[in-house]
């Protein structure tokens, strides 16, 4: 397995390539999992702006009156 980083002015975020043959193995799918998990977000509002923010940073969600607060 090659890993190659490349840095880039021209992009807002991060971006993830996987380049693999027609079937890839055990190591390559478990690489897409925890990347997928890492990625896994919740996207909130408040005041008229959206946020997004990883799952694995929320410690709590709780939603009373039909408004959610995590932190």
């Amino acid at each position: 397995m090659l890993l190659k980083i490349e840095e880039s002015t021209d992009i807002d975020e991060c971006e993830i390539i996987i380049r693999h043959k027609n079937n890839y193995d055990k190591q390559v799918e478990h690489l897409i999992k925890y990347i997928n998990k890492y990625l896994a977000s919740i996207v909130a509002s408040k005041d008229n702006a959206s946020y997004k923010t990883p799952i694995n940073s929320i410690y709590y969600i709780e939603c009373v009156d039909n408004k959610v607060i995590y932190i």
